[in-house]
C-alpha cells in the first residue's frame, strides 16, 4: 500500500483522476456509473424533443419520427 501512495505522490500534483484511481484501487474495482432515475430520464427526453409533458411528446412528430417501428412505454425505465 506504502508503495502505492509514494508512487501516487512521485507522479506530480495529484488531480481527480489520480485520486479516483487510488479509490478504485482501494476498492478493488472500478466504481459503477450513476443509474438514472426515471424521472431524469423523462426530462431528458422531453427536453431533447422540445416538449414540456408526455401528452406533447406523444404528439410531436419528430419523436414520432425516432420511434417509427418500435414499442415504447414511458412509464417504464426499459425503454
Amino acid at each position: 500500500m506504502q508503495a502505492r501512495i509514494d508512487t501516487l505522490l512521485a507522479a506530480g500534483p495529484l488531480d481527480g483522476a489520480a485520486l479516483m484511481d487510488f479509490a478504485e484501487y482501494i476498492y478493488g474495482k472500478p466504481f459503477l456509473e450513476p443509474v438514472l432515475t426515471l424521472a431524469q430520464l423523462k426530462t431528458a427526453v422531453l427536453k431533447a424533443f422540445d416538449c414540456k409533458t408526455t401528452s406533447e411528446l406523444r404528439k410531436s412528430s419528430e419523436f414520432n419520427l425516432a420511434m417509427t417501428g418500435r414499442t415504447f412505454n414511458l412509464r417504464t425505465k426499459a425503454d
